[in-house]
C-alpha cells in the first residue's frame, strides 16, 4: 500500500503542476525523460559511493525569451509533492537544499546533453542559451497556501552547482498564479496575454513582443502579474499577491500609468483581498490624486479572493 500511495501522490503532483503549467503557457513540455550525467563522480551518492549514470527530469521547456534580446531560454522543471505539510523550520532548509542541489545538477548535465545541442542549433538568431531550474515544491495541505516558505529560506546556502538560477514555486505562489488567472478568466474571458514590459534589454524592434501566451520564468515567483485582455475592450489587469493597502495601490497606479501608454481603455487592479465597503473611500481618495492622468481615468479595484462580500463599487 505504501508504494502505491507514494506513486498516487507523485501522480497527483505531476497532474496538479501540469494544469498550472498549461495556464501559464509552458507548453509543449518534454516530460519524464533521462539525460546522461556528465559528472558521475561529483553527482554520485555521497553515502554509498555510487557513480550517477543519469538524471531523471520531470520536464523541460524551451522558448524565445521576450525580456532579453537574442535569448533562447531553457527551463528544467522539478516537481516535489507531499501529502503532509512542509517540514518544520529546523528541517525546512535542509530539505530545500536537497531539492535545490538535485535540480541544479540536472541543469548542468542538461547543458551538456545532445538534446540541448540540437535545440540551440535550431535558432540561428539566438546568442544566449541560459538554463534555469523551476522547483515546484508543493503540498496537498491547504494550510500551506496562506504564507510563503521563502522568507524562512533566506539564509539557506545549498551545496549546489554555482551559476544555476533556481526559481522556487511554493503553495503560496502556486495559489496566487492560479487564482489570478482564474480571476481574469472569470471576469473578462478566457483569452488573455501576459504583459512583457521593457527591461532595457529587449529593445530590438524587429523581435520585440509586448505580450504573449508564455509567462517567462523571470516573472513566475514575483508578487504581481500583469495581463492584457483584448476581447474585453483593451484591459490592463494587474494582480497583486498582497492585501489591499493605500501605499500598494499608489504603487500599482504608478505602474499602470507607466504600462498603459494610452493603450488600455480600462485598468483593473486586483489585490489578494479587497473590501469595497472598508477600502472604497481610500481608492476614491487616491484616484483624485491621479485625476489629471488620462491613462488612469477608468480604474476599478477587485479582490482575487472572491465571495459575496467583496462585490461592490470600486
Amino acid at each position: 500500500m505504501g508504494g502505491e500511495w507514494s506513486k498516487h501522490i507523485g501522480d497527483t503532483g505531476e497532474a496538479t503542476v501540469g494544469r498550472l503549467l498549461e495556464l501559464i503557457g509552458w507548453k509543449p513540455l518534454l516530460k519524464n525523460y533521462d539525460v546522461p550525467c556528465a559528472l558521475p563522480d561529483k553527482h554520485g551518492n555521497d553515502k554509498t559511493g555510487r557513480h550517477r549514470r543519469d538524471h531523471g527530469l520531470d520536464g523541460s521547456l524551451m522558448y524565445r525569451c521576450p525580456l532579453f534580446d537574442g535569448t533562447q531560454q531553457h527551463v528544467i522543471v522539478s516537481v516535489k509533492y507531499a501529502d503532509s505539510r512542509y517540514p518544520t523550520e529546523g528541517k525546512l532548509g535542509t530539505k530545500f537544499g536537497e531539492h535545490y542541489r538535485a535540480l541544479s545538477q540536472m541543469c548542468v548535465c542538461y547543458q551538456k546533453s545532445a538534446q540541448f545541442g540540437e535545440l540551440t542549433a535550431s535558432d540561428s538568431d539566438a546568442e544566449r542559451f541560459p538554463v534555469f531550474g523551476a522547483l515546484f515544491w508543493l503540498t496537498h495541505n491547504r494550510e500551506d497556501d496562506a504564507a510563503s516558505i521563502c522568507p524562512s529560506l533566506v539564509s539557506t546556502r545549498p551545496d549546489a552547482e554555482p551559476h544555476i538560477p533556481v526559481y522556487l514555486i511554493d503553495n503560496s505562489q502556486a495559489a496566487f498564479l492560479y487564482d489570478a488567472i482564474a480571476l481574469v478568466q472569470r471576469n473578462f474571458g478566457k483569452q488573455f496575454a501576459f504583459n512583457y514590459q521593457s527591461t532595457g534589454k529587449n529593445l530590438d524592434s524587429r523581435n520585440r513582443r509586448h505580450h504573449g501566451d508564455i509567462l517567462p520564468i523571470h516573472l513566475i515567483n514575483g508578487p504581481q502579474i500583469v495581463f492584457r485582455v483584448e476581447d474585453a475592450g483593451r484591459l490592463l489587469v494587474i494582480c497583486s499577491k498582497n492585501e489591499f493597502s493605500e501605499s500598494d495601490f499608489k504603487r500599482l497606479c504608478d505602474l499602470a500609468q507607466y504600462l498603459t501608454l494610452a493603450w488600455a481603455h480600462k485598468v483593473i487592479i486586483a489585490f489578494r483581498t479587497y473590501d469595497a465597503m472598508r477600502d472604497g473611500h481610500t481608492v476614491a481618495k487616491v484616484m483624485q490624486m491621479y485625476s489629471r492622468n488620462d491613462g488612469l481615468k477608468n480604474v476599478a479595484v477587485h479582490s482575487i479572493e472572491d465571495d459575496f462580500r467583496t462585490k461592490g463599487p470600486a
